[in-house]
Order: structure tokens, then sequence, then C-alpha cells
């Protein structure tokens, strides 16, 4: 019973007795003393308050207005941190021969017990190809950035005349430089994976593994576009000072005849692709090759060319030269999440990797790359 309610008990009370009840006079000084005590009636207040509070939430459970919130920790992570990180790196060009399929969690198979303690991860598997025994041609070339989607660029190109001995009193040699400037425009490459909600919540590394998958396929897609681009430019080995020469002839000799047409052009030639085939042929080769290949800080090196190892070249074809004078400039990289269609419906999210970039070669430059075949050239090569 609160104070205003023993106050009114008070007064009704009054109204039926006399007033100089001694009885009542005792109990209403008793009633002024207590409505008197600060204390008290802050303590009462206070009771009070939690009382209603506690009785607004047991109301709101009873009538099922209490949170039902689903999402997990994981799934606040996919659509905030995720999305943060991945939006800051066309359809894909990767060559199928089936139809892609959507992640799922029947995609993967979890075992059906767990130890205590577990540490989860992916084997690589080799999709087009494994990056764990390729090197880059991207490593070998000039990579740089770009803040525009389309660049200009001179490029100079061979004139007429040459520098000459000039006498006493005669007309100076005349020499034409030639310039023009060159447009080039961003290549975009891009791949995007469907993934179910159930697979990126109950799968604890697959968010991380469809960024390193999506990620990989795009510098192997880079690779492989740069290392095409490169053969297009190179000029094919013409080379005869050598023919009908080298006895024994082997893919070394190859390799030093097409490092010399490099120098020839004026270039100091510093790396070769080559398939790894090739490279085992001459690593197995008992010979006096041998002191020619060198390992330089886990890189192998032929004729002083570093071996850039990959299935990217044909198995037999080669190109070498100065890397450096082919140029890269990234533009935009880029991982985005979203919805597709009826992704929403179907408790989907589709994942887009996306690269845009710029690739060119000055014209007169395009010599320092000489590509060939080696058994053309050893059979050049080789004397009778």
């Amino acid at each position: 019973m609160t104070l205003e309610e023993i106050q009114k008990a008070l007064e009704d009370f009054k109204a039926n007795l006399p007033d100089n009840t001694e009885e009542l006079k005792a109990l209403s000084e008793k009633i002024n003393a207590l409505e008197n005590n600060e204390e008290l009636k802050a303590q009462v207040s206070e009771l009070q308050k939690a009382i209603e509070e506690q009785g607004t939430v047991m109301a709101k459970l009873k009538a099922g207005s209490g949170s039902t919130e689903s999402k997990t920790v994981r799934q606040l992570l996919v659509d905030t941190k995720a999305l943060d990180k991945l939006k800051n790196r066309e359809q894909s060009e990767f060559e199928v021969t089936k139809t892609v399929g959507d992640v799922t969690t029947a995609n993967v198979v979890v075992a059906t017990t767990q130890p205590v303690m577990s540490i989860l991860g992916v084997a690589g598997q080799p999709y087009a190809v494994n990056r764990s025994i390729q090197q880059s041609i991207l490593d070998e070339v000039d990579m740089g950035s770009s803040d525009k989607a389309t660049i200009v660029y001179v490029d100079e190109v061979e004139g007429e005349g040459a520098i000459a001995t000039t006498s006493e009193g005669n007309a100076k040699a005349q020499v034409d430089v030639d310039f023009k400037e060159v447009t080039v425009n961003a290549i975009k490459k891009t791949g995007l994976v469907k993934v179910t909600e159930e697979s990126l919540d109950d799968i604890s590394y697959m968010a991380g593994e469809i960024d390193r998958v999506l990620t990989e396929k795009l510098m192997i897609a880079e690779s492989l576009d740069v290392l095409t681009d490169i053969l297009a430019n190179a000029t094919a080995f013409n080379l005869t000072d050598y023919d009908d020469t080298v006895v024994e002839a082997d893919i070394i000799d190859a390799i030093v005849a097409a490092t010399v047409q490099s120098e020839l052009s004026g270039f100091n030639p510093t790396a070769i692709a080559m398939h790894p085939v090739d490279i085992a042929k001459f690593q197995l080769v008992k010979s006096a090759n041998v002191p020619r290949i060198t390992t330089v800080a886990g890189r192998m090196m032929v004729n002083g060319l570093n071996i850039v190892k990959t299935t990217q070249i044909t198995k037999g074809d080669f190109v070498l030269g100065d890397f450096k004078k082919y140029r890269v400039r990234r533009y935009k990289n880029k991982l985005v999440m979203g919805w597709d269609a009826d992704d929403f419906s179907k408790n989907k999210r589709t994942i887009i990797a996306e690269s845009r970039y710029l690739k060119y070669i000055s014209t007169n430059e395009k010599t320092s790359l000489v590509k060939g075949t080696f058994a053309t050239i050893i059979a050049a090569l080789l004397k009778p």
C-alpha cells in the first residue's frame, strides 16, 4: 500500500471516529512522520519504478514482441567487414567445359565428428594451373599503377638518317627522330561465384577460400594475357651466325643464340619463359652445359636469365628478352559481394572479382623480345 492509499484510509477512518480519540491522534502522528521521511519515500519510488519496468518486459514477452534477430556473428562479418574488404579489390573469361555450379554446403565434405581441437584448411587444387609450381610473367615485367582507365604515351619510331663523320666545311649528317602518341585503354578481367549463406555460415573458412581462389584466378588470367601479348610482339629467332657450327647442340645452346639476337638489338635480356618439361630437359642432361645453369636466391637462371617456369607457354617454345620494357599499369582491383537476380529468395550471395589494367610496349623496344622453337633452332645450330 502506498502512502497516498494509507492517507486516504486514514481520512475515511477519521470520518467515522471522534476527533479527540487518543488512539487516532497517535496514529495520525505516525503517518505524518512517514510522510516526512524522504529516504523512505525515495526507496518506495525506486521499488515502484522497478516493478513497472519488469511488468513492461513481461508484457512484451507474453505478447511475443521480443527480438528474434537470427543473424550470427559470421553473417555480420560477411555483411560489413568482409564487404568493406572485398569491395576494395567484366564476365569471366575463364574457359569452362561444364555448367558452373553454385557454392553450397554440398560442395564441401565435412568430417561427421571433429576432434576437440582442429585446424581447418583447404589444400591447393589444380584449377587451370596451380600457382604453387608456377612463376608469373608479371614478376618480370615493369609493373605500375594508373589512376585513369585510358592513358596516352609517346612512342618512338625509328626515323631516317644516321650519325656520320663529317669533314671540315661539309654539311652535317641529318638525323630524323619520329614520335607519335599512342592511346591505351584498360582491359577488364572478371569472374563471379554464387555462394549460399549457409556455406558462409557453416563452413568457417569458406569466405577466405573464395577470396583466395578468385584472386588467384584473376592473377592467372592476367599473366596469360600479358604473356600472350609479349609473344605477339616478340621477334622470331632469325640469327644465322651460328648455323651448322655447334657440336651436339642442345636447349641451352639455343638459348645462348637467342640471347645474342636480343643483345644485337641493343638490349640486355633479363628473363626467359619456358615450359616445365623443357626446363627439366637441360636439368637432366649431364654435360659441359651444367655450369651455365645457376640458382640464385632460390631462383633458377640459365645463361644469366631468370627462368619463368610456366605452363602458359607451349611446350617446346620460349620467349626471352628484357621484359622490363613491357609495361603493365594496374588501374582497379576489387572483389564485390551482393545480390543478383533471385539470389535473395534463394538465400545466395554473388561475389564478383574484377581486375582492370593497361599494357603496352614501345615499338622500338619490341626487338628486345625474341621467341622461337627449341627444336628448330637446335637443328639450325647443329654441326653436320
